[in-house]
């Protein structure tokens, strides 16, 4: 699936939905008529293979529901 951001062409690698059976009030929003429906729905935009130069790897994801960019590292903490 390709879509375009602040005119940049991204193409969306996975998307993950929270599970519907073990919803916990973290992942899920209720609304008016107490029916939970997810808060986040996570797609993954870009992955950053790990680096042993630079001692981390990355991805970034998005928030289907409300558009917002996360980014999330894990490396050596001297190099983040």
């Amino acid at each position: 699936m390709n879509e375009s951001i602040s005119g940049e062409n991204v193409e969306i690698v996975a998307c993950l939905y929270p599970p519907t059976s073990r919803a916990s009030s973290m992942s899920t929003a209720s609304d008016m008529s107490g029916i939970t429906t997810p808060a986040y729905v996570s797609e993954l935009v870009r992955r950053f293979d790990f680096s042993s130069g630079l001692q981390r790897m990355s991805v970034i994801c998005r928030n289907r529901l409300d558009r917002q960019f996360l980014a999330f590292v894990k490396g050596s903490p001297e190099k983040i």
